[in-house]
């Protein structure tokens, strides 16, 4: 079953094709779902894993084996709660 054949809409975006189904659309060559009014892109499987395998890294130790008193910035950013 295609989407446009179901209870699709079909409309305009900068002169590409928007196919939408519930809260799922096609547009500019990519699959988006719609919640509470914000729209997340669908991610690749690699993105994906690196997302959901995290690990924060290992403290850093002083040369005498404790743990140091200044850690450098974890730049790891999870995405907002409504993006899973």
């Amino acid at each position: 079953m295609s989407y446009i054949d179901s209870d699709s809409e079909s409309g305009s975006h900068h002169g590409l094709s928007v196919i939408s189904r519930g809260t799922f659309m096609f547009k500019e060559r990519k699959i988006f779902a719609e919640f509470e009014g914000q729209c997340h892109p669908h991610t690749n499987s690699a993105q994906l894993h690196r997302l959901l395998t995290y690990e924060a890294p290992p403290s850093v130790l002083t040369k005498a084996g404790t743990v140091a008193k200044r850690q450098p910035k974890d730049t790891h950013v999870d995405p907002y709660a409504n993006y899973y």
